[in-house]
């Protein structure tokens, strides 16, 4: 019968292999990059402690215990608890019974004092190395860095963003590398022994040149393709760029918009330090988080973002096998952040991540539009409805939302992330201050109708008596005490909620007066529009849209309103029925000069 811990050994042999005689692919991969750092024997039988968690236990409370450490000890020992066991979803939630791995008191002494020893000796021999190598060179007329990288360095594309770092590293007394002139003297970095002048002439092909990588191993020479089609990476204002060419986004922008984007799911973005995994039991995989960022996202996932491709398929294969919550990401840096965050998030168990470009409809009073070109949301609801939120890409300052706008957003429980071209996060523009609506009154159709004249800047007299014979002309008087009496432009109105007999009605327009009868019954809005036509104002009554954040013939929302249009004083009025926010009525004052009145 075939062994049931065959399964773990045969991994225990392929960890152990390859931890301890790395292929020739892997082990150039490895000294190419120098990401991953493979230690043998860093994690031992001997070296940990299993700990079975007890009724009332919280891990700040069983580290204090174990190792009698103070605050700041427990949140190094902390640390390396959370890399010990990273099948644990959140370490500060254990239940009783649950066993934990922990380190003794000779590892952390041990981790402690060789972190301390390649940090110190790291930081000497590559500061000094690099310093030593560093050739001097002098600022042409109308050179960018990136021309300088190109032919001087005879960088890459994807090796650009590394050389840039280091020629800052080497150029300290120069405020902003990326504003150079004529005549500066810069550092540049040891690429090779190889005279500049006779790379030309040894080109094994069209398009191609050598470069040399330094390295604390033996230097090797790596041939690679260079684009001839460059591109600077002078950072401008995003209002200086041009649409028509693309420009080239350091890495350190494209993980600060990724880390903003999956903070709004509780994502982290580790992009400093050291990162560890272990491989039991035999040692542990050691991650440049500078070069490789780890993503860890709230279902438990943690996602290693490979920019150049730099592990080896092996040891990605060993990592994705140990532990099925990790996975490793080839993410290309010329490829846009927006799509990065779509694979990034559809890594998750609980959201994801959907190109929709296309408009949603946020809230009811008024009902916006919105265009967005992804969609992150929730893929079951913890609550009511579940948690979602867009993502914007704009172009030029015209595409972005109106800070009204976002903000109405935000309330009704969908937030825009607005990029500037997928570079940058964009903080909330303008915002126009905050209008409250007027409300007509209303206890009769009478009231409402005086209420809407008055605003209107009318001056209607009250319980009016109005004669409708008299005794020189008729022989006898008869006057009617009406609800509403309005002269204007020498015309003569009776708004009234009495039906009065026709023959009355014949009589008062043959006197110059037009009789206006408003039935109790009366819907508000027909009351509204038989006020209108009494006093002769222009109006219609229909589905509204105020477009915003148009840019190339395209909009990027509207505002979305049913209400009864009308002029006055060459104003444009809208009459409607909602409590429409008053963050959006300031804006459609401010932004279209309108002016909305509830009634």
């Amino acid at each position: 019968m075939r062994n049931k811990n065959f399964p773990r050994v045969m991994m225990f042999l392929m960890i152990f292999f390859l931890v301890t005689y790395p292929s020739p692919s892997v082990s150039g991969k490895v000294e190419d990059t120098a990401h991953l750092t493979l230690q043998k024997t860093i994690i031992s039988k001997k070296s940990l402690d299993t700990y079975v968690v007890q009724k009332g236990d919280w891990i700040f409370n069983i580290i204090r215990q174990k190792f009698g450490a103070s605050e700041k000890e427990i949140v190094k020992i902390l640390e390396q608890v959370k890399q010990l066991n990273p099948e644990i979803r959140d370490i500060h939630r254990i239940s009783p019974g649950q066993e934990l791995i922990l380190p003794n008191r000779e590892t952390l002494a041990a981790a402690e004092a060789e972190s301390k020893t390649r940090l110190k000796k790291s930081q000497g021999n590559d500061k000094d190395a690099e310093e030593a190598s560093a050739l001097p060179y002098v600022v042409k007329e109308g050179e960018t860095l990136s021309d300088i990288i190109h032919s001087e360095l005879s960088a890459v594309d994807e090796d650009i963003y590394r050389m840039l770092r280091t020629v800052k590293r080497l150029n300290p007394n120069v405020k902003n590398i990326n504003k150079i002139y004529p005549g500066q003297k810069l550092l540049l970095p040891y690429v090779g022994s190889q005279d500049r002048g006779e790379r030309g002439d040894q080109l094994s092909g069209k398009g191609t040149s050598f470069i040399a990588v330094k390295r604390t191993e033996p230097t090797k020479v790596v041939k690679k393709k260079i684009l001839r089609e460059e591109e600077p990476v002078v950072e401008k204002e995003p209002a200086q760029l041009k649409e028509e060419k693309k420009t080239i986004i350091p890495p350190e922008k494209k993980i600060a918009v990724i880390r903003y984007i999956l903070s709004r799911i509780n994502g982290s973005v580790i992009s400093e330090g050291k990162y560890f995994i272990p491989l039991f039991p035999t040692g542990q995989i050691t991650v440049d988080c500078s070069s490789v960022p780890v993503i860890e996202l709230d279902d438990g996932m943690t996602v290693l973002l490979d920019f150049s491709g730099s592990i080896p398929s092996g040891i990605k294969q060993v990592i994705e096998t140990t532990w099925k919550n990790y996975v490793i990401m080839n993410i290309g840096y010329d490829k846009d952040v927006p799509f990065m965050v779509e694979e990034i998030i559809n890594k998750s168990k609980d959201y994801s991540c959907k190109s929709v470009r296309n408009f949603v409809t946020v809230g009811h009073t008024p009902s916006i539009r919105l265009y967005v070109d992804w969609i992150v949301s929730e893929t079951e609801s913890k609550g009511e409805k579940p948690y979602s939120f867009g993502i914007k890409n704009v172009k030029n300052s015209s595409s972005l939302l109106p800070g009204n706008i976002r903000e109405y957003s935000d309330k009704k429980g969908f937030e825009v992330v607005e990029l500037l071209r997928g570079s940058e996060v964009v903080a909330m523009s303008e915002t126009f201050d905050d209008a409250v609506i007027p409300v007509l009154a209303y206890e009769t159709n009478a009231v409402l109708a005086e209420s809407l004249l008055t605003i209107l800047g009318y001056e209607p007299e009250k319980a009016a008596d109005v004669e409708i014979y008299n005794m020189k002309e008729h022989g006898f008087s008869l006057l009617l005490k009406v609800d509403l009496f309005l002269t204007f432009d020498n015309k003569r109105v009776i708004l009234h909620s009495k039906q009065i007999p026709q023959h009355f009605i014949d009589a008062l327009k043959e006197r110059g007066m037009n009789y206006v009868f408003l039935p109790p019954e009366q819907k508000k809005e027909s009351v509204v529009e038989t006020v209108l036509s009494a006093i002769e104002a222009p109006f219609v009554a229909d589905t509204f849209r105020f477009s915003f954040s148009q840019s190339e013939g395209k909009i990027g929302g509207d505002i979305v309103l049913a209400a009864i249009r009308t002029v006055n004083k060459n104003k444009a009025v809208y009459f409607v029925t909602q409590d429409i926010d008053p963050g959006i009525n300031g804006l459609l004052q401010k932004k279209w000069g309108v002016d909305l009145i509830r009634y």
